[in-house]
């Protein structure tokens, strides 16, 4: 009975901790028809995704929401659009929320995401700039959950409004929601800003020159393919192949680079370039360079590079040295990306 006292004081303060801020990545928001109306349809995003409402615990209430993420950046305002046509006429909620993620288990990440400068079109949004005349949620819209932060404290303080003079912030545990109105058949599209709010204490990455050589290389970037799921497989599994044929097709579709992903650990010989490896895959980069297609060379899925930093980095920097070698006489159209998704 003493150890279940225990663990139940033990689980009430983890439970009772507050969230943890951490930056935002993507905004997210939701639109939620009334449980009387039949769902929307089909929604459009840019940038961005919607999909259906998947964490709903019914099937009809998973059809009469849906979930829209969009990537953000810390550093610069993001413009979104989303466009979707009313099957009803009456009312849909707009739910500004934040992504989902927990600093450690129960204890969730406040990733605050910001908002600015909303329109619509075929509806209507009150208070679209987030204006307040007070302290609380701004006029118009409702905070639920956990009251809403003061002006003068973080988010707000964690950036300046890229157009007008204010912006509205919500993340997961403290949303932003208003209903608005939508006629069945008129098309609605709303505009708006949004930007991911810098924890305390951030200190984000120093910004190279905007005209350095990776930026004037990255100019001629237009239109790429990506040929995933091959040279990062193990030899001999569950990778599939690409021919010339597949580069002609490419370069004729009109396309000016190609991605080669490689899982270069597997593609080693005695500590060296597997010298099978390159008679397969260097006539591959040739004819792709014949038909005016740069390459961007990769290493995928070095999984143990990112378990272990500091064990790994050795490796790591031996093989490319090895491949920046191996290339080094190579036409100026083959470059070389570090590491998928660093």
């Amino acid at each position: 009975m003493r150890l279940l006292l225990c663990l139940l004081t033990l689980t009430s303060a983890l439970l009772a901790e507050e969230p943890v801020p951490h930056l935002a990545s993507s905004a997210r928001l939701f639109l939620r028809v009334p449980d009387d109306s039949p769902p929307i349809g089909e929604v459009r995003v840019s940038p961005g995704v919607a999909s259906p409402g998947n964490y709903e615990s019914t099937p009809e209430k998973r059809e009469r929401l849906t979930d829209i993420n969009v990537p953000i950046h810390w550093w610069s305002w993001t413009k979104v659009e989303v466009s979707f046509t009313p099957t009803y006429d009456g009312t849909i909620e707009l739910d500004l929320n934040g992504p989902w993620g927990e600093a450690r288990p129960g204890v969730l990440q406040q990733m605050e995401v910001l908002w600015q400068n909303f329109s619509a079109i075929g509806s209507t949004i009150e208070n679209p700039g987030f204006k307040r005349t007070a302290e609380g949620a701004p006029e118009g819209w409702k905070s639920p959950w956990r009251p809403y932060p003061a002006s003068a404290v973080w988010p707000f303080t964690a950036a300046e409004p890229a157009k007008g003079t204010t912006f509205g912030a919500s993340w997961h545990g403290r949303p932003l929601t208003q209903s608005i109105p939508v006629k069945k058949g008129v098309a609605v599209t709303l505009k708006f800003m949004a930007l991911g709010a810098q924890p305390p204490g951030f200190v984000g990455m120093k910004r190279l020159w905007e005209k350095g050589p990776a930026h004037l290389v990255a100019a001629k970037l237009k239109r790429g393919v990506n040929l995933g799921n091959n040279w990062e497989s193990p030899p001999g599994e569950w990778g599939i192949k690409f021919d010339k044929g597949d580069l002609d097709q490419i370069a004729a579709e009109g396309f000016d680079h190609i991605r080669v992903p490689v899982a270069w650990q597997h593609r080693l010989k005695d500590g060296k370039l597997d010298p099978a490896f390159l008679a397969e895959i260097e006539p591959m980069l040739r004819h792709a360079l014949s038909k005016r297609l740069r390459i961007i060379l990769n290493w995928q899925h070095f999984d143990e590079l990112s378990r272990d930093p500091e064990g790994k980095r050795a490796e790591f920097m031996r093989v490319w040295n090895l491949v920046a070698t191996h290339f080094k006489d190579w036409p100026p159209e083959l470059m070389f990306e570090l590491i998928n998704e660093p």
